[in-house]
């Protein structure tokens, strides 16, 4: 496979993930983050790593956690009591809960990206 044909299966990839909105009445097409795989694999690569940086837990596997766009955004008194956290505040801030009073959820994350973007995630027990 040439490059050129990489590049044009990629757009390809793209295009299909593309969908038709009207903002501002205006036309305007959007990708869903929630319905690329892509993504959602890498906000759960993003949780497991935030939960070994903060010892909730270490080597979890892929398959304990699950993610998905938070639309929309949680009520700001769910997130009462719990510290708000960032990287870079700009780029990417987070809450989160492993306070163990769910019988199968170990930890539950929110986090925010370009302060637009929000995801939940869950790190079940098993």
């Amino acid at each position: 496979m040439t490059v050129a044909d990489d590049a044009r299966r990629r757009l390809f990839d793209v295009v299909a993930l593309l969908v038709p909105t009207t903002i501002d009445g205006r036309e305007r097409y959007l990708i869903d983050p929630g319905k690329d795989e892509r993504v959602m694999r890498i906000i759960r690569k993003i949780v497991r790593g935030l939960c070994a940086h903060h010892r909730v837990g270490t080597a979890i596997p892929d398959a304990r956690v699950s993610a998905n766009v938070l639309d929309p955004p949680p009520p700001p008194e769910l997130l009462n009591g719990i510290k708000l956290r960032h990287v870079e505040q700009d780029i990417i801030e987070y809450w989160y809960d492993d306070s163990g009073e769910h019988p199968t959820i170990q930890s539950m994350w929110f986090l925010r990206f370009f302060e637009r973007r929000p995801f939940v995630g869950l790190v079940w027990r098993s």
